[in-house]
């Protein structure tokens, strides 16, 4: 999603997760957060791979707009409502779900090209 806006945008975010008996009344996910969109060449990461083993789909994404959370797919939700893990590093780049050990998990690469920083790379082995 590309936003052309700068400064702080607040975001709400509804899920809703698909069964036999079709979609819930309310949402499996619920959350609201703001987004510094300040430089609008910094897209905001989101990844879903597999990366706890547990053999759901988990996300990785941001609440804070300033640290990435690691969200453990869980039984009849989409994704636990609070993070498993949170790694401080930048919530802004290009995210790409890989495979850098054979452990059963996914894993998950993020380039981060900086606006007025040095680009960096962040290797986050799951």
């Amino acid at each position: 999603i590309r936003l052309f806006s700068k400064g702080v945008v607040r975001l709400g975010f509804e899920a809703y997760l698909n069964s036999p008996e079709g979609f819930p009344a309310s949402p499996d996910l619920q959350t609201r957060f703001a987004v510094d969109v300040s430089d609008d060449e910094r897209p905001g990461v989101l990844a879903l791979g597999h990366f706890t083993g547990n053999g759901r789909m988990d996300a990785v994404f941001s609440l804070d707009g300033e640290t990435l959370g690691l969200f453990e797919g869980e039984a009849g939700r989409l994704v636990a409502q609070n993070p498993t893990a949170v790694f401080d590093i930048p919530p802004f780049g290009v995210a790409k779900t890989c495979v850098l050990n054979e452990n059963g998990r996914e894993d998950l690469v993020v380039f981060e090209p900086g606006a007025n920083e040095p680009a960096y790379i962040y290797a986050l082995v799951f």
